[in-house]
C-alpha cells in the first residue's frame, strides 16, 4: 500500500507541474493585457517584465498555502487516505479545467477553480461519510444529516471566500467605468499636453496604489520579510502612503519635464511588474497548494504507516521551502515565454476592449442584443436630462481624433490612458480586498476593470457593441460554468474513488489524458479544415492596380471554393449522403468566415490607402456586393440541402437528380472560365461569357416552367421535394447573377485600364 501511495505523489509533482503551465496560460492576461493592448513596449519587453516580476511574486510566496490544507474543509475530520483522494480530485479536474478553457481561448480564474474543487470534493467525501455506503437512505433521512456537514466543511471561510470572490465582477466592473469616464474626462485622447501639467500627479498616485498593491498582495504573510516588519507596514500604512504619494509625485514630474519621459508607460509598465509579482504570490497556492498539502499529508502518514489516522497535522502552519518557490516561479516564467495558449487567452481580452472596430471573435446573442438596446433607450433618456451645453461640453472632451493615415491595421487596441487605469484600478481593488481579508480572484478583477473602462472610454460603440457585449456575457458565464463544472467534475470523481479506492486511479488517468487529447485534436483539426489561403487584404500596396490584382486572386479563391461546394451539395443529393451534406454544410460556413475577412480588410485597406479613390474604391465595393451575393446563395444551397436530409424527406426524383447534375457541370464550367481569366490576367473573353450565362439562365427559367406543370399532374411530387429542387434552382440563378456582374465588372474596369495603358504608351 506503501507503494501505491508514494506513486500518487510522484502523480501529484507531475500535475502540479501542469497546473502550473495551464495555469500561468489562463493567468497571463491578467498582468500582460494593459501592456500589450496599448503597446506600451515591444512584446519581448514585456514579457521581461512580467518574468521578474514572477520569479520575485513566487520567492515572496505569501504563505497562503493554508487555503489548501485547512480552508474549506476541517482536516481533522479526514483520514489519510480521504484527504489524498480529495486531493487526487482536485488536480486532476484543475489540469483538464484549465486545459479546455486556454485551448477555447477562454480566461477563466484559477482561484474559482481550485475553490470550487477542493468544495466539491471535500463535500462528496463529507456527504459519503455521513450517509454512509451500506444503504441508500430516505430523503428525509438525507435532509436531516445534511447539517452535519458543518463538521466537515469550514464555512466560516468558504462562504466569505466565495462571496467575495463573485462580488468583485460588479464591483471591478463599476470602479473601471467610473474612473476611467473621471481620469478621461480630465486628459481627453488629446492627452500629451495635459501630461506636461498633470503628469506628477497622475505619476503619483498610479505609482503609489502599485506600490502598496505590491505591499499588502505581495507581501502580506510572506514567509521571507520578517513578522515585525510586517507588522510595522501594517500599523504605519498611512504614513507609507503619504511618503509613497509625495516621492512618486516629484519624481514623476521630475522624468516628465526634464527627462521628457511617458509618464504613462512608466505606470503600465509598473503595473505589469507589480500584477505579475502578486499573481505569482498570491495565486501560487491555485496551483501548488493541493501537492504540497498532500506531500505534508503523506510525510506524517510514512511516520506511522497508518491510512487510518485523521489529518489534523493539516491545521499546523507551513513554511514552503524556497527552492520550491523558485522552481515554480521558473515554470512560470518559461510557460510565460512559450506558451501559444497564455496569447491565445491574450487576444480574447484584447480584442474586447479593442477600440478600433476589428474583425469580432464573438456572434451577436439575444442577452445582448437586449442588453445594448436597453442601454441605447438610458443613454437617450439621461442625454435629456442634461442641459445643452454641459452635454456638448462632455461631448467634446470624448471626442476621439481622427486619424487618416493609418500605416498599419495591428494599430494598438486601445491608449496609454486606458492601459494605466486597467493596471492601477484593479491593484487598487485587490489590496483593499487583501487589506480585509477577503480573497479576490485576479482574473475576475482585471478582467471586469478592462470591460469597465472600454465601456467608459466608449471603446463599444453601436458598431461592435452587441459584439463585445456577447464576447463579454460568454465569458462571465464561462466563469460561472467553471464553479459548477468544477464542483460537480471533483465531487464526482472524489466519489468515485471512494468507491472503488485508489486502485480507480489508473482509469481515471487514462481518461483524462484522452480528454486532453481530444480536446487538442479537436482544434487541431478545426484549424486544418479551415482554408489554408488567407483572405486578408495589406493595408498598403504599391499602386491601385497592385492591390485590385491581389483582390481579384482572392475572388478566384472563393470561386474556386464556391464551385467545389456547389459540386459537393449536388454530389450529396444524388448519393442521399448526410456525412456529404454536412461536411459541404461546414464549408459553406468558413466559406461566409472567409467573405467577411475579406470584406473587413479591404474596407481597411480602401480607408488607409490614399492611391484607392473613386473608379477604384467603387470597383471594390461592386465587387464586395457581388461576392457576398454569390457566397450566400451557396450557402443557402448548402443549408437547405443538408436540412432536407437530416430532418429525413424523401431522395429528390431521379431525373431532377440528373438534371441538378447537368446544371452543375454548367456551372462548374463558367466558374472555370471566369477564374482562369482572374489568374492568367487575361479578361478579353470575359464579356462573352454573360451570353453562356445569359442561356443557362434561360434554359434554368425552362426547366422551372416544365415542372411547374407537371406538379399537377404526378401524384408522386411531395411539396418538400419540390420545394428544395425550385429552392435550389432559384439560387443557382442568383449565382448567375453574380457571375454576370462579375464579368460586366471585370470587362468595364480590366479592359478600360489596358486602354488607359495603350494610350500613355
Amino acid at each position: 500500500m506503501n507503494d501505491i501511495f508514494l506513486f500518487l505523489m510522484v502523480l501529484m509533482g507531475t500535475l502540479a507541474v501542469l497546473d502550473l503551465i495551464v495555469g500561468v496560460s489562463n493567468d497571463a492576461v491578467n498582468f500582460i493585457g494593459s501592456a500589450v493592448g496599448s503597446r506600451a513596449a515591444s512584446f519581448k519587453f514585456i514579457i521581461v517584465v512580467a518574468s521578474v516580476g514572477i520569479i520575485l511574486g513566487a520567492v515572496f510566496s505569501n504563505g497562503m498555502m493554508e487555503i489548501a490544507r485547512r480552508g474549506i474543509f476541517h482536516p481533522e475530520m479526514f483520514v489519510f487516505e480521504e484527504v489524498i483522494m480529495i486531493y487526487l480530485a482536485v488536480m486532476i479536474t484543475d489540469v483538464i479545467l484549465l486545459d479546455v478553457f486556454n485551448t477555447l481561448g477562454l480566461p477563466t480564474s484559477t482561484t474559482v477553480s481550485m475553490v470550487f474543487e477542493l468544495l466539491g470534493a471535500s463535500v462528496a467525501m463529507s456527504v459519503f461519510k455521513v450517509v454512509g455506503a451500506e444503504d441508500v437512505p430516505s430523503f428525509l433521512t438525507f435532509m436531516g444529516d445534511l447539517p452535519t456537514l458543518g463538521d466537515y466543511i469550514n464555512y466560516e471561510k468558504t462562504i466569505p471566500m466565495i462571496t467575495g470572490i463573485f462580488a468583485v465582477v460588479i464591483i471591478a466592473f463599476v470602479a473601471g467605468v467610473v474612473i476611467q469616464w473621471l481620469v478621461r474626462f480630465m486628459l481627453t485622447f488629446n492627452y500629451s499636453q495635459r501630461l506636461k501639467y498633470w503628469g506628477g500627479l497622475i505619476g503619483g498616485v498610479a505609482l503609489t496604489a502599485i506600490v502598496f498593491y505590491l505591499l499588502l498582495k505581495g507581501a502580506k504573510g510572506t514567509t521571507i520579510i520578517p513578522p515585525a516588519a510586517k507588522a510595522w507596514i501594517g500599523t504605519h500604512s498611512m504614513l507609507l502612503m503619504l511618503i509613497c504619494f509625495v516621492f512618486f509625485t516629484l519624481v514623476s514630474q521630475l522624468l516628465v519635464s526634464v527627462f521628457k519621459i511617458n509618464i504613462l508607460k512608466v505606470i503600465v509598465l509598473s503595473g505589469t511588474f507589480a500584477l505579475a509579482m502578486a499573481f505569482a504570490g498570491n495565486d501560487l497556492v491555485n496551483f501548488i497548494g493541493v501537492p504540497l498539502a498532500s506531500f505534508g499529508a503523506y510525510e506524517a502518514y510514512s511516520q506511522t504507516g497508518d491510512i487510518n489516522m485523521y489529518m489534523d497535522v493539516l491545521n499546523t502552519d507551513v513554511k514552503t521551502p524556497l527552492f520550491i518557490l523558485i522552481i515554480a516561479g521558473v515554470i512560470m516564467m518559461l510557460s510565460l515565454i512559450f506558451s501559444r495558449k497564455a496569447h491565445n487567452v491574450l487576444k480574447t481580452t484584447v480584442d474586447l476592449a479593442r477600440t478600433e472596430s476589428a474583425e469580432e471573435r464573438f456572434r451577436p446573442n439575444t442577452i445582448s442584443k437586449l442588453m445594448v438596446r436597453a442601454s441605447v433607450y438610458v443613454g437617450r433618456g439621461l442625454t435629456y436630462l442634461l442641459p445643452s451645453r454641459i452635454r456638448e461640453h462632455i461631448e467634446g472632451r470624448f471626442d476621439r481624433p481622427y486619424v487618416k493615415d493609418l500605416k498599419h491595421r495591428d494599430v494598438p487596441a486601445f491608449d496609454l490612458v486606458r492601459a494605466s487605469v486597467n493596471v492601477v484600478v484593479p491593484a487598487i481593488i485587490i489590496s483593499m480586498g487583501t487589506n480585509s481579508t477577503l480573497p479576490l480572484s485576479t482574473t475576475y478583477t482585471t478582467f471586469m476593470v478592462a470591460m469597465g473602462t472600454s465601456l467608459a472610454d466608449r471603446a463599444w460603440g453601436l458598431e461592435s457593441a452587441v459584439y463585445r457585449v456577447s464576447g463579454t456575457v460568454r465569458v462571465i458565464l464561462g466563469w460561472f460554468a467553471t464553479a459548477l463544472i468544477a464542483f460537480l467534475s471533483a465531487a464526482s470523481l472524489a466519489l468515485l474513488l471512494k468507491v472503488i479506492g485508489v486502485k480507480a486511479i489508473i482509469p481515471i488517468i487514462i481518461v483524462a489524458g484522452m480528454t486532453v487529447v481530444a480536446v487538442k485534436l479537436f482544434k487541431k483539426l478545426a484549424r486544418k479544415t479551415a482554408p489554408e489561403v488567407s483572405m486578408d487584404m495589406q493595408v498598403e500596396y504599391p499602386s491601385a492596380a497592385a492591390a485590385e490584382r491581389a483582390f481579384d486572386m482572392k475572388l478566384s479563391d472563393v470561386m474556386i471554393d464556391s464551385m467545389r461546394l456547389t459540386d459537393q451539395v449536388i454530389k450529396g443529393l444524388y448519393m442521399h449522403s448526410r456525412s456529404v451534406l454536412s461536411n459541404a454544410q461546414k464549408a459553406s460556413s468558413r466559406l461566409e468566415e472567409n467573405v467577411k475577412k475579406l470584406r473587413f480588410s479591404t474596407f481597411y485597406m480602401i480607408r488607409s490607402s490614399e492611391d484607392i479613390n473613386g473608379p477604384h474604391a467603387a470597383y471594390f465595393v461592386k465587387s464586395l456586393s457581388y461576392l457576398v451575393a454569390l457566397t450566400e446563395s451557396v450557402s443557402v444551397i448548402a443549408s437547405s440541402a443538408f436540412e432536407h436530409l437530416d430532418n429525413n424527406h424523401k431522395p429528390l426524383i431521379q431525373y431532377r437528380k440528373e438534371t441538378l447534375v447537368t446544371i452543375g457541370k454548367r456551372l462548374d464550367t463558367l466558374f472555370g472560365e471566369m477564374t482562369d481569366a482572374i489568374r492568367e490576367n487575361d479578361y478579353s473573353q470575359v464579356i462573352a461569357l454573360r451570353e453562356i450565362i445569359l442561356s443557362l439562365s434561360d434554359d434554368i427559367d425552362r426547366i422551372m416552367a416544365k415542372e411547374a406543370d407537371r406538379i399537377g399532374e404526378n401524384k408522386e411530387f411531395s411539396r418538400r421535394n419540390t420545394n428544395l429542387y425550385f429552392g435550389m434552382m432559384f439560387e443557382v440563378k442568383r449565382v448567375l447573377y453574380a457571375l454576370s456582374g462579375f464579368a460586366a465588372l471585370f470587362d468595364k474596369t480590366h479592359m478600360q485600364h489596358e486602354e488607359d495603358e495603350a494610350l500613355r504608351s
